[in-house]
């Protein structure tokens, strides 16, 4: 454009070749057309320079067929800036988990460990009760997920309520990408707009500052406004490891309720039950090792949908169970229950070795974990008290008035042997 270049060439000659130089010649024109033109500042010091000194000049500017042309500065930095927390607050995605149709309260199996919990899932839509918040605490395969879902499930056919289910791992996701792109207005705005939040694993948030920090203002949130918020926890508030107390007192303001793996009765049953629906025939052999080596509801009937699935036929023989499954027995395997499993459990949630718990030493820092231990022994593996005192290298009574004496403290130590059994 001619008119812009005798522009400044006449500002050359008001401002100085020194002024110009620094201030105005760093302008570009990045575009033009019949009614304006725009100009590109490196920064916005040179950006507001020119609205100060140069703009007002402007006013009565026109291009070579002497029409009136409007100055636009662009701040390069501006729309840097502002682009990257566009592209950045766009490409956050802020999605909640999978929730399974099929887990619902029909396909639940309930027994005296899970039937409390499940009840008042229940009763909480049928009734239309309401406590907040609502804390379900229980063992990994007791069920947990299941009835949540189920609820989730049962109320989005009543309901048209909003309804965000996350477990702790997607919610510490989202608050880190929040941060990292800049986009923690649109991470609140999705968490703090819902009617209803369940977070399955709640301790999964230990020893997480940031992610603790943000949970804490979104439950405040919820609550404030009576939204209804449910978690689950593998270990009750106020034995959760490395959750701010802030965030504890906040888990207990509701109701809190325990639900646990089925024992082997309600095993069989599951067992039973499954069979008859899938329309197939195990060998007592068969069934007794499912039994034995599946101990959770969740592995039971992982295990199951894998035998339907790979084994075409109606009749199953343990022999086809132990080919057809060998990656998830194998994956059992590491998880087996056994006595130096429990031992080295014990001897680390009380800051010893199992040397410590298997040796002689009649300290109550060693006794008392060992009594433990071999009480743990006897209640999770069912062995004789020949069996345990083989182990220790105990006599038969020994270990019998070993397990007594914390027989007789259960209800103290419920915590204590809870907490324990946990990491089992």
């Amino acid at each position: 454009m001619q008119n812009w270049k005798k522009f400044l060439d006449q500002q050359k000659k008001e401002l100085g070749e020194d002024v110009f130089n620094k201030w105005l010649l760093p302008f570009k024109v990045i575009k033009f057309d019949a009614r304006n033109i725009y100009l590109k500042a490196k920064d916005e010091f040179q950006a507001n320079w020119f609205k100060e000194h140069i703009s007002h000049k402007l006013k009565d500017f026109r291009n070579d067929n002497d029409r009136l042309i409007k100055v636009h500065i662009i701040d390069s930095e501006k729309k840097k800036t502002k682009l990257k927390k566009e592209i950045n607050f766009n490409f956050l995605k802020i999605k909640q988990d999978i929730i399974e149709k099929d887990l619902t309260f029909s396909s639940f199996f309930t027994s005296e460990k899970n039937v409390l919990v499940y009840r008042f899932l229940k009763n909480l839509i049928d009734k239309n009760e309401f406590y907040n918040p609502i804390f379900i605490y229980g063992p990994s395969g007791s069920g947990k997920t299941h009835l949540i879902t189920a609820y989730i499930n049962a109320l989005k056919e009543k309901s048209n309520k909003k309804i965000f289910f996350v477990n702790a791992k997607t919610f510490t996701s989202h608050v880190v990408g929040a941060i990292r792109l800049g986009a923690i207005q649109k991470f609140r705005n999705i968490y703090r707009n819902q009617n209803i939040l369940v977070v399955d694993d709640i301790h999964i948030l230990s020893g997480k500052t940031a992610t603790q920090e943000e949970f804490f203002h979104t439950f405040n949130s919820l609550y404030s406004q009576n939204c209804q918020i449910i978690l689950t926890s593998n270990t009750p508030p106020n034995r959760l490891k490395e959750i701010e107390s802030r965030l504890i007192s906040r888990f207990e303001w509701g109701i809190i309720l325990n639900i646990d793996n089925i024992d082997e009765n309600g095993r069989i049953k599951i067992l039973e039950k499954k069979i008859e629906k899938l329309n197939l025939n195990f060998s007592k052999e068969a069934f007794d090792f499912l039994i034995n080596k599946f101990t959770s509801t969740l592995s039971l009937l992982k295990a199951i949908n894998l035998i339907f699935i790979r084994i075409s036929k109606k009749d199953i023989l343990l022999t086809d169970i132990t080919e057809h499954l060998k990656d998830i027995l194998e994956e059992q395997k590491e998880k087996e229950l056994t006595p130096e499993k429990i031992i080295n459990i014990v001897a680390k949630f009380f800051g010893l070795l199992s040397f410590d718990i298997l040796g002689k030493s009649q300290t109550k820092e060693c006794s008392f974990p060992r009594h433990l231990a071999m009480y743990l022994l006897r209640k999770n593996l069912n062995l004789t008290y020949q069996e345990i005192g083989k182990i220790f290298q105990r006599d038969h009574s020994t270990v019998m008035s070993s397990i007594k004496s914390i027989f007789l403290k259960e209800k103290e130590l419920f915590f204590t042997i809870k907490e324990i059994e946990q990491k089992i």
